[in-house]
């Protein structure tokens, strides 16, 4: 196994199984057949892009899985994915080879652009509106968000991601992007940015609370990471090519210019483990 690798089987399982006992009554715990146990990837690889996602789709042929591999070659949401993120890949060896050959040692990546998938929540369902609406209906099910929240803010930073790029509008409020400054509120997973996107369009990871309180090391030491916010890879719409094609060469840019700022963070002056 790649040392590098986080199997979520026991990074989070035995978390998610506590909350989802506490949480049982709440409708995205079971279905008409039974208990529903939350969904999640098997792994996903540190120091790569980390691609974030909402939640995982409701697929009751599916419905015995606890945990999966993405499949980028099927049809759909991963295969959207998989195709924006290769030509991402793509532009960012061209602009590489473009790097002064004086420059290039320096550089801590190598010449790939790679990335794995998360989504912040675990409960399966294809209603994305709808969760929207019912997350804000009772503060059990608000609690119930949160607390998954709090279990995905520290894998993130067990994975310690060159680049986070948030793919759902919604998913931007859950970080707590929207948060209010004066009060607090909205605070939700607790992630704090910078007021302002740098020339690449990327915000910077701040600072990070819980519940109000500091976390400890900032934001647990992913103060100074990247973020882009977008559009989903899900539904039916195809997304724009203009504005892929723009976004991607975005994404390759900001990433080359990144590499020295992510060594600084975990290889000279950042935690190890």
């Amino acid at each position: 196994m790649d040392t590098n690798q986080i199997n979520f089987e026991s990074a989070i399982r035995p978390a998610l199984a506590e909350l989802w006992s506490r949480y049982s009554i709440q409708p995205w715990t079971h279905d008409e057949q039974g208990p529903l146990a939350p969904l999640f990837p098997a792994y996903a690889l540190r120091e790569q892009i980390l691609v974030l996602g909402l939640n995982p789709s409701y697929n009751q042929k599916h419905r015995s899985l606890t945990s999966y591999k993405p499949d980028y070659f099927s049809k759909g949401y991963f295969n959207r994915m998989e195709n924006f993120m290769r030509q991402a890949s793509d532009k960012y060896d061209a602009l590489l080879h473009q790097v002064p050959e004086e420059a290039y040692g320096q550089l801590f990546f190598s010449g790939k652009l790679e990335w794995s998938h998360l989504d912040l929540l675990y409960m399966r369902t294809t209603k994305q509106q709808q969760l929207q609406k019912d997350l804000w209906a009772t503060p059990e099910a608000a609690g119930f968000c949160w607390e998954q929240l709090q279990i995905t803010k520290k894998l993130i930073a067990r994975l310690r991601p060159t680049m986070i790029m948030v793919a759902n509008k919604f998913g931007q409020t859950l970080t707590g992007f929207n948060r209010d400054k004066k009060t607090g509120g909205n605070e939700w997973m607790g992630l704090q940015f910078s007021d302002e996107a740098d020339e690449y369009g990327m915000y910077r990871i701040t600072d990070s609370t819980t519940a109000g309180k500091p976390d400890p090391d900032g934001a647990f030491g992913l103060a100074g990471t990247p973020v882009l916010f977008t559009g989903s890879f899900a539904g039916t719409n195809p997304r724009s090519i203009s504005k892929d094609d723009a976004l991607t060469t975005q994404i390759a840019a900001a990433y080359i210019r990144g590499g020295d700022a992510h060594v600084e963070r975990w290889h000279m002056n950042g935690p190890d483990n």
